[in-house]
């Protein structure tokens, strides 16, 4: 029989293939034939359940050295993905501290867009750990002799080369007696190493 379906779903026309939102929707389907005379209208209605479609924001890890601005953004990998126009807008926060620890990431503004697509999705996130460390440029810079010495890991962190087991202890010294304003930023520190580096080599 030659004819005609039409759909609408919860009252209102739909072509085939369109996206449909989360819940229970009802459809209708109507067969129309072309003999109107020799057939009859055919009209079905059933329901027609969707699930919301899951999608995953995970957090990555990220932090930076304490006295340093944060990152321009919190990044995350997307699992799944948004149909139709949707798409993710805002940004991921974190626990609010600047001071040397470990600080939540958590969902922040991140959210479905536009606000009325929200409920077709399952919406799940998985935080991460934002952790603000010591600067260990500071660790060296900040050393006056009666506070913790720098170790050797210290000046591996800040990028200092030529600091060994054998010359440490009269490396921190120099650099007691130094103070902050010789020893500033990494190519100071890494002049001073260096020197006295020679100086201990020559010595021996």
């Amino acid at each position: 029989i030659d004819g005609t379906i039409s759909y609408t779903v919860n009252g209102n026309p739909v072509a085939l293939g369109a996206i449909l939102s989360a819940g229970t929707n009802q459809v209708v389907a109507t067969f129309t034939p072309a003999d109107t005379n020799g057939y009859a209208t055919v009209t079905q209605t059933n329901p027609l359940v969707i699930s919301p479609r899951t999608i995953q924001i995970l957090a990555d890890e990220q932090g930076k050295v304490a006295g340093a601005n944060d990152p321009a953004a919190l990044t995350y990998r997307l699992v799944g993905s948004l149909v139709g126009g949707d798409s993710l807008t805002g940004s991921l926060g974190r626990d609010a501290g600047n001071t040397v620890g470990s600080y939540n990431i958590t969902l922040g503004t991140l959210a479905v867009s536009p606000s009325s697509s929200a409920s077709n999705y399952d919406l799940q996130f998985t935080g991460a750990t934002f952790t603000v460390s010591v600067d260990p440029l500071a660790v060296i810079r900040d050393y006056t002799g009666s506070n913790t010495a720098p170790a050797e890991a210290d000046y591996t962190a800040a990028g200092i080369n030529g600091v060994n087991a054998g010359n440490l202890a009269a490396i921190n010294s120099a650099f007691a007696l130094l103070g902050s304003t010789e020893s500033d930023s990494a190519p100071e520190i890494q002049n001073v190493v260096d020197s006295y580096a020679r100086i201990l080599a020559e010595a021996n």
